[in-house]
């Protein structure tokens, strides 16, 4: 049997080039826009793979209708929402890996840039890029600026976030950095640290992905509480604990906010004092989508 080196390594025996997984529960009503838009993103060489946490809804009528370009489907109770994601990685078959989700949009031209990015620098472990976010329906860039040496510590993470919406991931760094956190509630940002500190070559590219719309049932707005909690626990594993005022201010912002009647309009006014509060250090420059590292 002739073996030649570049059949050796474990990139040359993915048979696909892009993995799309698509984790989703009971939300029928996103489901099949959302797969509408996941086959225009899929090419020919690449696989969709839809991981379904045992809906009791009509989930699998949806899915079965979207048959024909969906490559795999499981369907079978899960317990997180990193739980299924891991699922669809260990089924993984492409050079790359994009999570989807149910209800964000991923274009297709910043797709196509991200990959031949990827292409390009095949030392890129993992790839986070930028997005606009739908906040109370105002749009919220995404975004690190030039110059910040994202992924060089673990603090550029805490400092600038790491939106799993944005993630593509080199197959092949899994093997390093391990799977999701089935433990985890920030998902994204456990698992961007955790590969930082695992050694994995994490960069920001300033290309414009993905619109995630934060909605009511948005991880971000039912899990606040747990979220900041968890948030806290990444900090403190990696020698970066929250400072103590913040923790505490945090801690009154619950308590309030769990006052029946009063609560709810005064957390709104929180909200809306902080997005009025001038910015000490003056409006940032606008993003520039150049395709480079920040």
């Amino acid at each position: 049997m002739n073996i030649h080196n570049d059949a050796l390594t474990f990139q040359s025996l993915a048979t696909k080039r892009t993995t799309f997984v698509l984790a989703t529960k009971n939300r029928s009503r996103f489901l099949s826009r959302a797969l509408t838009r996941a086959k225009e993103l899929r090419q020919s060489d690449d696989e969709l793979i839809v991981i379904d946490g045992g809906s009791r809804d009509d989930t699998l009528q949806v899915l079965r209708a979207s048959s024909d370009f969906i490559d795999a489907i499981v369907s079978e109770p899960d317990f997180s929402e990193a739980h299924a994601i891991n699922k669809g990685l260990l089924l993984a078959r492409g050079l790359y890996i994009k999570l989807l989700t149910d209800d964000d949009v991923i274009y297709a031209t910043g797709m196509k840039a991200a990959l031949e990015l990827m292409d390009n620098n095949p030392s890129v472990d993992i790839m986070i890029c930028g997005g606009t976010k739908i906040v109370g329906g105002k749009p919220v860039t995404a975004y690190v600026p030039p110059g910040s040496g994202y992924g060089s510590s673990v603090e550029s993470v805490f400092k600038y976030g790491a939106c799993g919406i944005g993630l593509v991931l080199r197959r092949s760094a899994l093997a390093r950095t391990g799977l999701m956190n089935p433990n985890a509630v920030s998902v994204d940002q456990d698992y961007v640290v955790r590969a930082i500190a695992s050694g994995a070559k994490v960069v920001f590219a300033r290309i414009h992905l993905y619109e995630h719309p934060i909605l009511p049932h948005s991880g971000a707005v039912a899990r606040r509480a747990e979220l900041e909690r968890d948030l806290a626990r990444i900090r403190a594993e990696f020698g970066t604990p929250v400072p103590r005022h913040v923790a505490t201010l945090r801690a009154l912002r619950r308590w309030v906010g769990s006052i029946p009647y009063l609560g709810p309009p005064l957390t709104r006014v929180w909200r809306r004092s902080g997005r009025n509060r001038p910015q000490r250090l003056g409006t940032p420059p606008p993003p520039v989508w150049d395709g480079g590292f920040s």
